[in-house]
């Protein structure tokens, strides 16, 4: 250990104790200030002490819980750590069932279209299916554009495109 990490440390310590000695402080005053108002039936005399004490109870809290930030923070950390490798367990299967259906999808757009008799997937530009040899694509008779094989109208003019 470097002597700025021992340094660190020292003041970590002398933080942690003086932070508990001041809130512990604060607490008794705080305490016989509110105890001897509650207990007189006249004037308390020793409010005073709750008016000094509960602001030096919240800045030795303060001091203490500065002085205690790595170990709270370690400890949240290895508490949250099996929280968050459960829930990734849990949602691992719904993460893989979405990825591959995407990648069907992807595979699917890229492979070109499917036969509307058998249902066999052929290249983008093929015109006729390679299993059965229907035709993949309807050229409108009215405008010439290429539609779905099971098309009845035309997708640019609506043009009735038969059997």
């Amino acid at each position: 250990m470097d002597e700025k990490q021992k340094k660190h440390n020292k003041t970590k310590l002398i933080l942690k104790i003086t932070g508990i000695i001041v809130s512990a402080a604060g607490l008794v005053l705080a305490a016989t200030g509110i105890g001897n108002t509650i207990a007189s039936g006249g004037y308390p005399r020793l409010f005073w002490l709750a008016i000094l004490g509960l602001p030096m109870l919240a800045f030795g809290l303060m001091i203490t819980l500065t002085a205690f930030r790595r170990e709270i923070a370690d400890y949240s950390a290895r508490e949250a750590a099996p929280v968050v490798n459960e829930m990734s367990e849990a949602i691992s299967p719904a993460i893989q069932a979405v990825t591959k259906a995407a990648k069907k999808g992807t595979q699917t757009e890229n492979a070109g279209a499917l036969c509307p008799a058998c249902g066999a997937q052929n290249d983008a530009d093929a015109k006729f299916c390679d299993n059965c040899g229907k035709a993949l694509k309807k050229e409108c008779p009215g405008c010439g554009t290429q539609n779905d094989a099971d098309a009845k109208f035309c997708d640019n003019c609506g043009t009735p495109l038969g059997e």
